[in-house]
């Protein structure tokens, strides 16, 4: 059984597009940031994923559950295989067993839903066995319906290898 430990991570609440040295994830929030306009938080039917095309398989969108006690996945872009790749539209993160991709997955979440602000994590280690050699970073995005709570998250990850 997988236990949760406490860790020092580089977490940026709120950054802005040169803060993030990663270009893809760069690439990800100037989007974000457009489809904005003048809004808090850009409206999720304004997300068109034919625009994040080099980005899909390293893309996961979660609508917002029972105000972000869970999340349902939208969109899977596959990125991490294994167990998340058998997440289907409508899963549950809950869902899933405890393992540093859940855990880690809930907390951003929690943090973008309680400032309604972007997030940037990383760049990580990778922890999972055989894969120690991966550098991870994470940037998840807020969007809203209604332009005050966070309704659906936009969350692209890259990873380069060391």
């Amino acid at each position: 059984m997988w236990k949760a430990r406490k860790r020092n991570f580089p977490i940026l609440v709120a950054p802005e597009s040169k803060d993030l040295t990663n270009a893809g994830l760069r690439e990800v929030y100037d989007y974000w940031a457009e489809l904005r306009g003048g809004r808090n938080m850009p409206h999720p039917d304004s997300v068109d994923l034919l625009k994040l095309a080099p980005h899909l398989r390293k893309i996961y969108i979660f609508d917002t559950v029972d105000g972000g006690a869970d999340h349902s996945v939208v969109f899977n872009g596959n990125f991490f295989g294994g167990e998340t790749a058998a997440l289907r539209k409508g899963d549950r993160v809950r869902s899933i067993k405890q393992t540093p991709f859940r855990e880690r997955t809930l907390a951003i979440l929690k943090m973008v839903i309680d400032s309604k602000k972007p997030v940037h994590l990383g760049p990580i280690k990778s922890v999972y066995v055989g894969h120690e050699f991966r550098v991870i970073e994470v940037l998840c995005l807020p969007l809203s319906s209604n332009d005050r709570d966070v309704t659906r998250t936009l969350s692209v990850f890259d990873y380069a290898e060391q």
